[in-house]
């Protein structure tokens, strides 16, 4: 029998129900407990990397805040047997931050700063997530080596793959594969927390930079390598992308 099981703003649908409190987190001394107005101003327009502390399996992804709109999503990894993209709602209450995920319950934290690292306490004063803020958008690349054309298809062959676009409109996560028989990038993408549908663009090669027509003005790029995956670098020298393999 399977059941719908929430951690934090994830909700997912597992035969058992996964042990909970994992190993007792901290919050530092010198972080700093942040009031309503400063939690929306730290939160509202952020990406962040998170890692839930509410279960003993490891539950990290990488998520996007827009408080204006009332919005979250992004991507996770449930102990590397369950992956894809979330989304749900996020707002300020008082001076906790709230958020409900799409088929959860609302659940609401207080939040301490420290750094460029925040901490989620539950109302039992357990660390619930650590969060690390991350660019939005990145800085281009200043190490990595630069890939070749050839380079880039033959690591994306055969491999589940997360993006994260910063130069559209809004920002868009992906769960995609790279056919490179039939050159084209398929599967499922949630854009600015609101548009989500199915991922289906075409590739060309030119001048060992591979192109995505459907991005329209300045869709070339250039790919530097990371420990996991790699960056897409427009034109104008921006960061367009961050791929990481699954």
């Amino acid at each position: 029998m399977r059941s719908l099981v929430c951690i934090g703003f994830i909700c997912l649908s597992i035969s058992a129900a996964p042990a909970l409190a994992q190993e007792s987190v901290q919050v530092p001394p010198s972080a700093k407990k942040l009031n309503g107005e400063e939690i929306f101003k730290l939160y509202n327009g952020m990406r962040a990397s998170f890692d839930n502390k509410q279960n003993k399996v490891s539950l990290t992804g990488e998520i996007f805040y827009d408080l204006d709109k009332k919005l979250m999503f992004g991507t996770y990894n449930w102990d590397n047997k369950d992956k894809g993209l979330f989304k749900g709602k996020a707002w300020v209450k008082g001076e906790q931050f709230c958020n409900k995920p799409q088929k959860g319950k609302e659940t609401c934290t207080t939040v301490y700063l420290d750094g460029t690292t925040y901490y989620e306490v539950d109302s039992k004063g357990n660390v619930a997530s650590v969060d690390t803020i991350l660019g939005n958008p990145p800085p281009p690349p200043t190490s990595g080596k630069k890939m070749t054309a050839d380079e880039v298809l033959a690591a994306v062959k055969g491999k589940r793959i997360f993006v994260t676009i910063f130069d559209f409109d809004k920002p868009v996560v992906a769960d995609v594969k790279w056919d490179t028989k039939k050159k084209k990038s398929t599967g499922k993408f949630i854009m600015g927390g609101t548009k989500e549908g199915k991922a289906n663009a075409a590739y060309v090669v030119k001048n060992d930079t591979i192109c995505f027509p459907s991005d329209g003005k300045n869709n070339c790029y250039d790919y530097y390598a990371t420990d996991n995956g790699f960056i897409e670098v427009n034109a104008d020298g921006k960061v367009h992308g961050i791929s990481t393999y699954q």
